[in-house]
């Protein structure tokens, strides 16, 4: 082999290696959807994080109790490590029985835990969830980010629908902090209510009420249209001086929002209009393959400024039916002053992979 042959085998190898290390940055640059694409339903996430590594929960079953583990916000895997010890699960079973709900011992796969949410409160780590549909709203604490999370105290709901004076549904909680108070906001058919817990955030706050947020209240109006339809999956999220208050419609299932400057303030959408009376901003629409695109968990904004959120979305089976619940991530942009999916709808493949840093 001549010299000059030698050196056109060297550039064309550079020039490969070159192509070959392009086409993987491309690849590497972008995630497909669902990112978490197990056996079973992974709906209701919740994420959060703790030293660089993201940690994912969701409803789930009593044999189902695994955190889900992650650094990119993408690739998902199973830690093998349990919410609760088996203690803790006899407890809650014990109180479900007492509750009234039998059905989740009759079969293997009832859904016990729905809607968790996860939040570091004074160095202690809480999380908060319905036990069933009528098991009432728990707390549980740990001093890990991974539990076990058990029981301060005898075990007793924060809320309930009996509390209520509902048939159902208080369910769905979301806790967060402003300004040294701890905030609980819950609920579902009957409308989305608020109130202050006490400083550790495992009782309610004494002398405390509970404040409608989001409407409508009454059963009887969830009809077709933009108004009204029953809100779930209340998420709260604080940017640019606002606090946003996002939901479920349970219509379509898809993200609605309103904002407000104070946690405690009238939350109102992009035209001015009352969550309180059903109104609300449309984020995102359902698409043929994946209907029922709602109840995000956690928006997270990356390094560069671009902004992710969670949610989950129905997928069908070979008939067409809805067969399970699958985990989404997709971009959030924000258009005068209120946030939306990316282009309103979930896309599957091509979506630009967050920095973190």
């Amino acid at each position: 082999m001549s010299e000059m042959d030698e050196i056109v085998r060297i550039v064309r190898n550079v020039l490969f290696a070159l192509a070959l290390a392009s086409i993987l940055t491309f690849a590497d640059d972008y995630y497909s959807n669902p990112v978490v694409d197990l056996k079973y339903s992974t709906a209701d996430v919740c994420v959060w994080e703790n030293a660089g590594t993201y940690y994912l929960f969701h409803t789930t079953y009593f044999n189902r109790l695994h955190i889900l583990e992650s650094s990119n916000l993408v690739e998902w895997s199973d830690t093998g490590i349990d919410l609760f010890d088996k203690e803790t699960v006899e407890i809650m079973r014990d109180y479900l029985k007492k509750s009234g709900v039998t059905n989740c011992f009759s079969k293997v796969d009832c859904w016990a835990f729905w809607a968790p949410n996860v939040v570091k409160i004074k160095n202690k780590w809480n999380i908060y969830f319905s036990l069933a549909n009528k098991g009432g709203i728990l707390v549980l604490q740990s001093d890990s980010p991974t539990g076990p999370f058990r029981f301060v105290g005898k075990p007793k709901a924060l809320v309930d629908h009996k509390m209520m004076g509902w048939s159902y549904d208080a369910i769905d909680p979301f806790v967060t902090e402003e300004n040294g108070k701890v905030w609980l906001f819950f609920g579902s058919a009957f409308g989305i209510y608020r109130h202050q817990l006490t400083e550790d955030g495992l009782d309610l706050f004494p002398g405390g009420t509970f404040t409608l947020v989001v409407g409508p209240t009454d059963p009887k109006q969830l009809v077709n249209g933009e108004k009204h339809g029953g809100y779930e999956g209340v998420y709260l999220y604080r940017c640019n001086g606002f606090w946003y208050c996002i939901v479920s419609k349970r219509q379509d299932y898809s993200l609605y929002v309103g904002r407000s400057k104070s946690i405690t303030g009238e939350f109102v959408d992009a035209e001015g209009k009352r969550l309180i009376e059903g109104y609300g901003t449309r984020m995102n629409f359902p698409t043929e393959k994946y209907p029922g695109p709602g109840h995000n968990g956690e928006i997270i904004k990356d390094s560069t400024g671009h902004y992710y959120i969670f949610y989950h979305a129905w997928i069908k089976d070979k008939n067409g039916h809805y067969h399970m619940r699958k985990t989404m991530l997709s971009e959030l942009v924000w258009e005068h002053g209120f946030p939306h999916i990316l282009d309103y709808k979930l896309k599957e493949r091509n979506n630009r992979f967050p920095i973190l840093r």
